[in-house]
């Protein structure tokens, strides 16, 4: 063992090899160091698996959605994954049906209702159908009432737009000369629905129909 000089920091060696060993403070300031550094090594993966807990709680947990339209009507009800025949597609292509068949000699019943639930270039489409029959039912009165049958959710998507065909029947009722007018004519409707671009605006579905194809049964 080797005495410290006067002025000169004591250090202490190991006889055989001359290697100075570490003061004791250092000793402990480096297992403070190694010991603050594995807490937060503790806490940052309790906090990350914590974090994976709760997403996966969320996702399991029923979660409600609140929808605010353009005219100020909130409506809520639960998140649910949309799939081809999810009920909301079913709701829009209802609405669009009975919207588009429901008309007189005035044109559209609902006209404003109507034209929430296409797109600005296929409502125009909607109005000329309109305009082609408006003769016939002006000159005898008609009135349409539509009745939905069926939904055929097999065509396949294309390029984004969701595609169904609506199937059923409208009843005519109208009059010539004071002779009452009954029938009744089947029909296919083949819609496409993309996302709303104009919700914000012209929001009240969050899908809307951009095409659409009409067979009707003589």
């Amino acid at each position: 063992m080797v005495e410290a000089m006067e002025g000169v920091r004591e250090e202490t060696y190991v006889d055989s090899e001359r290697i100075p060993m570490y003061p004791v403070i250092r000793l402990v300031a480096e297992r403070k160091v190694r010991l603050v550094l594995a807490s937060f090594a503790f806490f940052g993966v309790a906090g990350g698996l914590a974090g994976v807990l709760c997403a996966i709680h969320m996702l399991k947990a029923p979660q409600t959605v609140f929808v605010l339209d353009a005219a100020g009507n909130i409506t809520t009800g639960p998140l649910e994954r949309v799939g081809p025949a999810s009920p909301l597609f079913t709701a829009i292509a209802t609405q669009a049906t009975l919207q588009f068949f429901s008309r007189g000699p005035g044109g559209l019943d609902n006209e404003e209702w109507a034209q929430r639930l296409f797109t600005p270039e296929c409502f125009d489409r909607v109005l000329q159908d309109v305009r082609d029959e408006l003769p016939e039912l002006e000159a005898k009165d008609l009135r349409y009432r539509p009745e939905i049958r069926d939904y055929d959710f097999s065509i396949p998507d294309d390029h984004g737009r969701h595609i169904l065909r609506v199937g059923g029947f409208y009843t005519v009722s109208g009059s010539v000369d004071g002779l009452a007018l009954h029938d009744k004519r089947d029909f296919r409707l083949t819609l496409a629905l993309i996302p709303n671009p104009d919700f914000a605006g012209r929001g009240m579905y969050p899908f809307v129909v951009s095409a659409f194809k009409k067979v009707v049964e003589p």
